[in-house]
């Protein structure tokens, strides 16, 4: 059960927000989504607009089910919490009526989850629930023409954790056909880890792209793969 509250509208505005708290009654907590922003348009200068934003969120991911065998054991819910904050910059087009986008994003992203260990006492494994904090730093710059005949964007990624570095670029392009809307899409992708000294969480690169319990950065809310509210 959930109440959304937003200012948004068609037109945009300066300041704008939407908050979406939501009450779990399987879980009987408070879960929910929400985000502030800030748009400038300056006048002059090589931006034509800048962004900042925050947008905080908590909702379950994972749901262990303790062994019938162990009466010790118990099951458990898990829940995340994220704070991320941006920094967006919009370049200024010489030509308004060109269909292209530049920008360059900085993000920052702070996760708190739960989790759990088992650690022997006495012979004895017990069940010891714990959290665990990480952060990330994003660098993107992000181009985009979305001309009606052969559209195409370009990605550059830069990603930090406390024990990685990786750097991505994703290149998609679309040959159209005559029919309106009709096409064939064509991805290149290329990744690489400058730095990779994680043992315990797994940031490797995948076909597939980070989804369900694969998003470590929680991105997506409801996803295949993990628990929802």
């Amino acid at each position: 059960l959930g109440l959304y509250f937003s200012n948004r509208e068609l037109i945009p505005e300066k300041l704008e927000f939407s908050f979406l708290p939501m009450w779990s009654f399987n879980r009987k907590s408070l879960r929910g989504i929400g985000d502030v922003t800030y748009k400038i348009w300056p006048l002059k200068g090589i931006f034509r607009e800048i962004t900042i934003s925050n947008q905080f969120k908590s909702f379950g991911y994972d749901h262990y089910t303790a062994p019938e065998s162990n009466p010790d054991i118990k099951d458990l819910d898990f829940a995340y919490s994220r704070l991320s904050s941006g920094l967006e910059f919009v370049f200024r087009k010489k030509d308004i009526r060109k269909k292209f986008r530049n920008s360059i994003l900085l993000r920052n992203i702070l996760i708190k989850k739960d989790s759990q260990t088992f650690e022997p006492v006495n012979g004895i494994y017990v069940q010891k629930p714990n959290s665990l904090n990480t952060q990330f730093f994003q660098v993107r710059y992000a181009f985009s023409n979305l001309r009606v005949v052969d559209p195409f964007s370009l990605d550059l990624d830069l990603q930090q954790g406390s024990k990685h570095l990786k750097i991505s670029s994703t290149f998609n392009y679309r040959f159209s056909y005559k029919m309106p809307k009709k096409g064939i899409d064509f991805r290149l992708f290329f990744g690489a880890f400058a730095v990779n000294n994680t043992t315990t969480e797994n940031y490797n690169f995948r076909m597939s792209g980070w989804n369900g319990k694969d998003d470590y950065l929680f991105d997506a809310i409801f996803q295949i793969g993990r628990a929802h509210v």
